[in-house]
């Protein structure tokens, strides 16, 4: 990877912890090309819909009303804009729906995203989007973070 890369993962990573209410799983997202960015996302509720405790402490309220950092990202590039650029994600991979298939639509070439977790749901889920993503062609790089190691560098 080289330092763009590092930048707009950084970038990713810094949405995902500043700006995502999510208690328990914040993803931030980037979509990028040419070195420049064309999107920005992170988890959370839509427009007009309130973060509140008891709604992002209820899982399953949760799940069904929270759109997806990289859903997010892609959103705001435009969709004229996205075919041939990159998308950053921090700290999952993208799953297959949403994500997944927003990333195939949107015409991205490329995902530069950290090492599928090992817990066994999130190896299953993630490993469906790869499916897809090789068969389109899409090339997946994984960043694995060595412990104690930080992006804020």
């Amino acid at each position: 990877m080289d330092s763009w890369d590092w930048t707009w993962l950084r970038m990713a990573r810094k949405f995902a912890l500043e700006r995502s209410k999510d208690p328990s799983t914040k993803v931030g997202a980037v979509v990028a090309k040419n070195k420049q960015c064309l999107g920005i996302g992170y988890n959370g509720f839509p427009p007009g819909l309130a973060d509140l405790p008891q709604r992002l402490n209820n899982r399953a309220y949760k799940h069904a009303h929270t759109i997806h950092a990289e859903d997010n990202a892609l959103w705001w590039a435009g969709r004229e804009n996205t075919p041939g650029a990159t998308i950053y994600i921090w700290p999952y991979p993208p799953c297959l729906n949403p994500c997944g298939l927003h990333i195939v639509r949107a015409g991205i070439i490329r995902v530069v995203c950290l090492t599928i977790p090992k817990d066994p749901v999130w190896q299953t889920v993630m490993r469906k989007a790869r499916v897809m993503f090789q068969e389109r062609r899409i090339t997946v790089e994984e960043v694995t973070l060595t412990e104690g190691e930080h992006l804020d560098a």
